[in-house]
């Protein structure tokens, strides 16, 4: 792999949506962990922060806290909040979420 340009040195971003090593996000916080971005990652309740820590913990990331989009009190808590606005400031956001339905 040829060797990263640092594009994204000194930037942050806040990744939301990964649920395992083949999400979107994952490969989207990669490149960005690869181009030097500080990053900090959410996840969808107990179940997900177990997959969330090592792949955050792989990339030198802070894993901030549960983030559920389906609901805002979330989004809006004091904590998530304080965290966001702490390691973004006018960072970046990504979310790549998606729903598979198995019926």
């Amino acid at each position: 792999m040829p060797e990263a340009s640092g594009l994204l040195r000194g930037k942050r971003g806040l990744i939301l949506g990964v649920a395992n090593n083949r999400s979107l996000a994952w490969g989207i916080a990669k490149a960005c962990h690869r181009q030097g971005a500080e990053l900090a990652f959410t996840y969808q309740g107990d179940a997900f922060k177990k997959r969330v820590e090592p792949l955050a913990q792989e990339v030198g990331g802070l894993v901030i806290g549960h983030c559920d989009v389906t609901e805002p009190g979330t989004i809006d808590s004091a904590r998530f909040s304080r965290a966001r606005r702490r390691f973004l400031g006018q960072g970046s956001i990504v979310g790549a979420l998606s729903r598979h339905d198995t019926g």
